[in-house]
């Protein structure tokens, strides 16, 4: 950072992170505000805010950064709700707290920024407000079953997850409450290994991250601990550089950033920034998952709070569908939701505040319409805003700081360059310079604060690779490097601030399995593993740096899928575990053998066992290439270099931590297979399955 501080706040706007206010010792706190883009690797400094503050709550709705409350010079606390409009780089003042506080923490869930805890000069607070965006107002929430202040607080699966802080008197909680804003309800889940507050937390790959602080017992922290909502459990990760507390987190394109800090209030303040790029298993390859309930083709999909939202469709003829499903990874189940008052195909699908938003499409027969249908998941309703200027169908939607965006499609008549506007907070559509390619049936995302439209049918049977980007700020377009595949009603999703297209059809190849990757920053495309199953007028969207690929069809008459197919790309820096398979049944079934965390130098990770024979001797094979010949009525997969004897625990389970060594070359490929003595196993042996590793 330009400006070295503590006690700030961060947050992410569109792939760019931005840091807020802060201290630097005795009475001089700021009311700076640098934005990092992590493509450039540079800092910018933008307007300041009006009031200058200290430990305040930072949270983002609709594309709008806010800091709520904090501490005035003298610790004073401060009810002030500041509010920062990106794409205008302009403040202004929104409704106050109902009260005074510092140390809180803010989340947003479904648009609604939730305020909780803090201290107001008096004590720790267990207080919950709630704001609401479109009436710009405060209402109360269930308080939290732990008053404390200097907390922290993310997003989880539509959770507002609250940990650590100081609950009073010199102490330092570990504690974590779970905040439902479905049924205004908090529950206590496992207390993190190590108490503290002052640390930066942010929510990456649906783990809730807690890094650095400070407690009585360790001073300032290097401590990185993730957690886990789905098995409520916890993990250390890889400890940050430098020890500190006061510092702000944010996560930008599957990279979570520590900024700033201090070590001792009085004069060390750190203008440090660190980064953590965490791999998920498994990643690089294409894995089923739960089927949607409806199998279903021209739908539309999206992410709201960790969860996939599958909507509308079609089945063949006038089969079209009202039906909405939502698919929770966490758990790898479906469930049905309130349907669409409108059946339609080929929509765009948006997210606005929290709110979904089903735009135009199909009616039966191909008619379009400009019907807007909009969803609340916190009460599973839905409502109609205000219609398209013009009905169309096979458009697609972005969302730009808090604005919507359709774009193109066709009216029955012809393929449309139309780009519109919508402001919820008015109600009312705009409209915006057109594409230059006029085409329907295309991809839109929103990457790095553009609007990119991909593919489609621009007329007479024919397809585009056309890549085109929108920038709200100049009402302007510009092409860039065309994809390599030209294709049609194809899934598209935006995954570590790279644009994936997946799927679609086009007259050469009819369905596609093709999977390809844009870069922006260097505005180059890569082609990645393919989907299994071909298919167009699928739908696809990210969750937690996971790309999900729902539904789809090879025929549009008869054949329409339930599949959901899931791919993790593996991220820069890990290097990468592939799971080769091989596995021989023993006493408890098939052992799996797993890999995770990153192959870097001096990294940490982890080999995990399980489904062996418990209580015995097994055999882990080490092997610097693959051999892959019959042994003992199974595959030895790893041509052995080490044969290293593990005990195996009562329940069948080995861990085994390491510290990846310094001095690996880059691409350098190693095989491990787990051989078992197990007299219920085929020739008294059991294997797991192998798996390779790959340096970064």
């Amino acid at each position: 950072m330009t400006t070295a501080r503590s006690h700030l706040g961060a947050c992410e706007i569109d792939g760019v992170l931005y840091a807020v206010g802060g201290f630097a010792g005795g009475a001089n706190l700021f009311t700076s505000v640098e934005a990092y883009d992590p493509e450039t690797d540079t800092w910018t400094t933008r307007s300041p805010m009006p009031t200058p503050v200290m430990d305040p709550g930072v949270g983002v709705v609709a594309g709008r950064l806010y800091v709520v409350g904090g501490a005035a010079a003298g610790g004073v606390p401060l009810a002030a709700v500041q509010s920062y409009d990106p794409a205008t780089d302009l403040w202004s003042l929104e409704t106050d707290l109902p009260s005074a506080r510092y140390g809180l923490g803010c989340v947003v869930v479904n648009g609604i920024l939730y305020a909780v805890g803090g201290e107001n000069g008096s004590g720790k607070l267990a207080t919950v407000d709630a704001f609401d965006r479109a009436t710009a107002t405060w209402s109360s929430r269930t308080p939290m079953p732990t008053p404390r202040s200097r907390l922290g607080t993310a997003a989880v699966h539509g959770r507002a997850l609250a940990v650590g802080g100081s609950p009073g008197n010199g102490t330092y909680t570990s504690i974590v409450e779970a905040y439902d804003p479905a049924t205004d309800a908090w529950t206590t889940q496992t207390s993190m290994p190590t108490a503290r507050n002052l640390m930066g937390v942010a929510a990456m790959n649906g783990r809730l991250h807690v890094v650095g602080g400070y407690n009585s017992g360790g001073g300032p922290l290097t401590i990185v601990e993730a957690y886990d909502f789905a098995s409520d459990s916890w993990t250390t990760e890889i400890a940050m550089p430098t020890a500190r507390y006061g510092l702000a987190c944010a996560v930008v394109d599957d990279t979570l950033y520590a900024v700033g800090g201090t070590i001792d209030d009085a004069s060390n303040h750190f203008a440090t920034v660190e980064a953590l790029t965490t791999c998920i298993e498994p990643c690089g390859e294409w894995i089923t998952r739960a089927a949607m309930p409806t199998a279903r083709s021209h739908l539309g999909a999206c992410e709201i709070d960790g969860v996939l939202y599958a909507v509308g469709g079609f089945a063949g003829g006038a089969n079209l569908f009202t039906t909405v499903e939502t698919y929770d990874p966490a758990t790898d189940t479906w469930t049905t939701r309130s349907p669409m008052p409108t059946p339609c195909m080929d929509p765009g699908v948006a997210v606005v505040d929290g709110i979904l938003y089903v735009v135009g499409g199909a009616a039966s027969g191909g008619v379009p319409i400009a019907t807007v249908q909009a969803y609340d998941p916190a009460t599973d309703l839905w409502s109609l805003e205000t219609d398209l200027p013009s009905a169309r169908y096979g458009l697609g939607c972005a969302v730009v700081n808090g604005i919507l965006y359709a774009v193109g499609g066709e009216n029955g008549s012809g393929k449309l360059a139309t780009l519109d506007a919508y402001d919820r907070s008015v109600g009312t559509w705009t409209s915006r310079s057109s594409m230059p390619t006029p085409r329907s049936r295309l991809g839109a995302a929103t990457l790095h604060g553009l609007v990119y439209s991909v593919g489609g049918s621009p007329g007479n049977g024919t397809y585009t690779a056309n890549l085109e980007a929108y920038d709200p700020a100049t009402d302007s377009w510009t092409t860039l490097a065309s994809m390599p595949t030209p294709r049609n009603l194809m899934g598209v999703g935006v995954i570590d601030g790279q644009l994936h297209v997946v799927g679609g059809y086009n007259s050469a190849s009819g369905p596609l399995a093709t999977a390809e990757v844009y870069a922006a920053a260097s505005n180059s495309w890569v082609t990645e593993l393919a989907m299994t199953t071909a298919r167009y007028g699928l739908a696809c969207a990210a969750v937690d740096g996971t790309l999900y690929a729902v539904g789809g069809t090879i025929d549009d008459a008869t054949t329409h899928f339930a599949a959901v197919e899931a791919y993790t790309p593996c991220n820069e820096g890990c290097g990468q575990w592939t799971d080769l398979g091989f596995a021989l049944a023993g006493t408890a079934g098939e052992p799996q053998l797993l890999g995770s965390g990153s192959l870097e130098a001096n990294s940490s990770g982890r080999l995990q066992l399980s489904s062996a024979r418990p209580s015995t001797t097994a055999f882990m094979i080490v092997g610097l290439s693959q051999l892959n010949a019959p042994f003992k009525n199974g595959v030895l997969v790893p041509l052995p270099f080490l044969v290293l004897p593990i005990g195996t625990s009562p329940s069948g389970t080995v861990s085994l931590p390491f510290v990846f060594p310094a001095g690996v070359p880059t691409g350098f490929e190693f095989f491990l297979q787990t051989w078992i003595p197990d007299a219920q196993a085929v020739k008294s042996f059991a294997a797991s399955n192998a798996i390779r590793g790959l340096t970064p």
